[in-house]
């Protein structure tokens, strides 16, 4: 018995790849499924339902078995005449797919080709490193950076960012490596459209700023927001003669008793948070915004 020489953590760990691996090697599960339909007039309704019948791989695998619809059809046989009883309207809205998550992220990197096994984690890491992405309940949502600087990408750059030439780059990378194609003509292939494109954008792109109501209280500029490693602040338009710069606040008190400063969000590797701008003095914090009505009851 392996588990007595590992802790716990280890024999977890040590399981789900065993679970895995054992049913990677086992029959596929099988289900019985069942459809009706019927005609009424110009239109057609259908009831569908499954039913699983033979366990196979699921029986260590509990995490891939599907949602099983029972729906008794034993009631009716086909050319019966139905009774119309009652008609219910509803509605429903259609729901955006949802966010990645780490493993998704992962999955569909695989499916569309890009990137190696190797490279994953590094991709991950550096998106969220970069603030173009925060993890929010497990998943990976897109902060406000991460959607300027994807959109311009886009824009300038819709070649490079398409993932098909990402999977077509991973090709004939494979192919130097196997001795079948020239690095030279690879890389002035890529780069005689790339500078090109480059040039354009450099060109093209103008550096648009977001101005505030506020002067510095230095030098009487107007102050701006920018954008750095920690998210949003405000600085001086008159940058770099004038180094005045403030946390980007939320205009909601902190709830702290008897502070007086100002929530401001914050990033880390951990996701977004608020705290006080009276830090290091205030060190409240929370994942959450408290409400406006709340902060100044308390």
């Amino acid at each position: 018995d392996v588990k007595r020489y590992l802790t716990d953590e280890q024999f977890k760990l040590y399981q789900l790849i065993w679970n895995r691996f054992v049913a990677s090697q086992m029959m596929p599960a099988v289900y019985q499924s069942r459809k009706m339909e019927i005609s009424c007039g110009k239109c057609l309704f259908g009831a569908s339902g499954s039913t699983l019948i033979f366990d196979g791989f699921l029986t260590l695998d509990r995490e891939a078995r599907e949602e099983e619809k029972k729906i008794d059809f034993s009631p009716y046989q086909k050319d019966d005449r139905l009774k119309m009883t009652d008609i219910r309207s509803s509605q429903h809205f259609t729901k955006p797919p949802p966010r990645f998550s780490d493993a998704s992220l992962v999955k569909a990197l695989e499916e569309d080709g890009i990137g190696r096994p190797s490279t994953y984690a590094s991709i991950i890491q550096t998106i969220v490193e970069r603030q173009y992405v925060m993890r929010e309940k497990g998943y990976l949502t897109p902060t406000d950076l991460g959607i300027k600087v994807c959109d311009l990408l886009v824009e300038y750059f819709a070649n490079i960012v398409d993932k098909r030439f990402t999977a077509h780059m991973e090709e004939s990378l494979d192919l130097v490596e196997e001795g079948k194609l020239k690095y030279p003509k690879l890389l002035k292939d890529f780069y005689g459209p790339f500078e090109k494109e480059l040039k354009y954008a450099e060109s093209t792109i103008v550096k648009t700023l977001d101005y505030t109501d506020r002067n510095c209280p230095k030098c009487e500029r107007q102050m701006i927001i920018k954008w750095g490693r920690r998210g949003r602040f405000i600085s001086c338009s008159g940058f770099p003669e004038c180094r005045y710069a403030e946390s980007y606040t939320t205009d909601v008190i902190c709830p702290a008793a008897h502070c007086g400063g100002k929530l401001v969000q914050r990033r880390s590797t951990r996701g977004t948070f608020y705290g006080c701008t009276n830090y290091p003095k205030c060190t409240f914090i929370s994942r959450e915004l408290p409400k406006a009505e709340e902060s100044e009851k308390t």
